[in-house]
Protein backbone atom coordinates (compact mmCIF):
# COMPACT_ATOMS: atom_id res chain seq x y z
CA UNK A 1 0.00 0.00 0.00
CA UNK A 2 1.24 3.50 -0.84
CA UNK A 3 0.31 6.70 0.86
CA UNK A 4 -0.05 10.09 -0.73
CA UNK A 5 3.37 11.56 -1.37
CA UNK A 6 5.24 8.25 -1.61
CA UNK A 7 6.66 7.12 -4.94
CA UNK A 8 6.11 3.45 -5.71
CA UNK A 9 8.60 3.24 -8.58
CA UNK A 10 10.98 1.10 -6.56
CA UNK A 11 9.06 -1.99 -7.62
CA UNK A 12 8.61 -3.20 -11.20
CA UNK A 13 7.10 -0.01 -12.59
CA UNK A 14 3.52 0.94 -13.09
CA UNK A 15 1.48 0.85 -16.27
CA UNK A 16 -1.37 3.22 -16.89
CA UNK A 17 -4.24 2.80 -19.32
CA UNK A 18 -5.57 5.58 -21.56
CA UNK A 19 -7.86 5.52 -24.54
CA UNK A 20 -6.74 7.13 -27.76
CA UNK A 21 -10.20 8.71 -27.83
CA UNK A 22 -11.39 10.33 -24.64
CA UNK A 23 -14.94 9.94 -23.34
CA UNK A 24 -16.95 11.65 -20.65
CA UNK A 25 -20.26 11.47 -18.91
CA UNK A 26 -22.31 14.29 -17.46
CA UNK A 27 -21.90 18.02 -17.82
CA UNK A 28 -18.37 18.62 -16.58
CA UNK A 29 -16.02 20.70 -18.75
CA UNK A 30 -14.59 18.74 -21.67
CA UNK A 31 -12.11 20.92 -23.61
CA UNK A 32 -11.35 18.34 -26.34
CA UNK A 33 -14.97 17.39 -27.04
CA UNK A 34 -15.74 16.58 -30.67
CA UNK A 35 -19.26 17.14 -31.96
CA UNK A 36 -20.93 16.83 -35.35
CA UNK A 37 -20.15 14.15 -37.93
CA UNK A 38 -16.66 13.42 -36.59
CA UNK A 39 -18.01 13.04 -33.07
CA UNK A 40 -20.71 10.66 -34.27
CA UNK A 41 -18.12 8.61 -36.14
CA UNK A 42 -15.94 8.35 -33.01
CA UNK A 43 -18.96 7.29 -30.94
CA UNK A 44 -20.05 4.64 -33.44
CA UNK A 45 -16.60 3.21 -34.17
CA UNK A 46 -15.61 3.24 -30.48
CA UNK A 47 -18.95 1.90 -29.22
CA UNK A 48 -19.13 4.79 -26.78
CA UNK A 49 -22.46 4.05 -25.17
CA UNK A 50 -23.21 3.49 -21.49
CA UNK A 51 -23.27 -0.17 -20.50
CA UNK A 52 -26.31 0.08 -18.24
CA UNK A 53 -28.16 3.04 -19.72
CA UNK A 54 -27.21 2.78 -23.39
CA UNK A 55 -26.79 6.57 -23.48
CA UNK A 56 -24.35 8.10 -25.91
CA UNK A 57 -21.10 9.24 -24.31
CA UNK A 58 -19.38 12.50 -25.14
CA UNK A 59 -16.11 11.93 -27.00
CA UNK A 60 -13.01 13.99 -27.63
CA UNK A 61 -9.44 13.93 -28.85
CA UNK A 62 -6.61 12.54 -26.74
CA UNK A 63 -5.79 14.92 -23.89
CA UNK A 64 -2.01 14.72 -23.35
CA UNK A 65 -2.19 17.30 -20.56
CA UNK A 66 -4.42 15.08 -18.44
CA UNK A 67 -2.46 11.95 -19.40
CA UNK A 68 0.79 13.63 -18.27
CA UNK A 69 -0.85 14.70 -15.00
CA UNK A 70 -2.18 11.18 -14.35
CA UNK A 71 1.24 9.68 -15.12
CA UNK A 72 2.93 12.11 -12.74
CA UNK A 73 0.45 11.64 -9.89
CA UNK A 74 0.48 7.84 -10.19
CA UNK A 75 4.22 7.43 -10.87
CA UNK A 76 3.53 5.62 -14.13
CA UNK A 77 6.48 4.28 -16.05
CA UNK A 78 4.40 3.05 -19.01
CA UNK A 79 1.10 3.93 -20.65
CA UNK A 80 -0.98 1.54 -22.74
CA UNK A 81 -3.02 3.42 -25.36
CA UNK A 82 -6.17 1.63 -26.43
CA UNK A 83 -8.85 2.26 -29.05
CA UNK A 84 -6.31 3.51 -31.58
CA UNK A 85 -8.17 1.50 -34.21
CA UNK A 86 -11.01 4.02 -33.86
CA UNK A 87 -8.67 6.66 -35.28
CA UNK A 88 -7.12 4.70 -38.16
CA UNK A 89 -9.51 6.06 -40.81
CA UNK A 90 -8.51 9.69 -40.20
CA UNK A 91 -5.79 11.38 -42.26
CA UNK A 92 -5.12 13.71 -39.32
CA UNK A 93 -6.06 13.64 -35.65
CA UNK A 94 -5.85 16.29 -32.98
CA UNK A 95 -4.06 15.98 -29.64
CA UNK A 96 -4.55 18.39 -26.77
CA UNK A 97 -1.14 19.64 -25.58
CA UNK A 98 -2.35 22.64 -23.55
CA UNK A 99 -5.38 24.65 -22.54
CA UNK A 100 -6.04 28.29 -23.30
CA UNK A 101 -8.55 30.39 -21.41
CA UNK A 102 -8.92 34.15 -21.12
CA UNK A 103 -5.66 34.64 -23.00
CA UNK A 104 -3.69 32.41 -20.61
CA UNK A 105 -2.10 29.15 -21.77
CA UNK A 106 -1.96 26.23 -19.35
CA UNK A 107 0.45 23.32 -19.85
CA UNK A 108 -1.04 21.67 -16.78
CA UNK A 109 -4.61 21.12 -15.58
CA UNK A 110 -5.86 24.38 -14.05
CA UNK A 111 -6.85 24.24 -10.40
CA UNK A 112 -10.41 25.27 -11.22
CA UNK A 113 -12.82 24.08 -13.91
CA UNK A 114 -14.21 27.56 -14.46
CA UNK A 115 -11.58 28.40 -17.06
CA UNK A 116 -11.98 25.22 -19.12
CA UNK A 117 -15.58 25.15 -20.25
CA UNK A 118 -14.58 24.99 -23.94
Amino acid sequence: MYWIGSWPQGHHGHRGHRQGVRDARGRRPFPTEVEGDIGELLVDRGHEYGTNTGRRRRVGWFDAVMARQAARLNSLTEIALTKLDVLDTFDEIQVCVGYEANGVRYDYPPYTNRCCTK
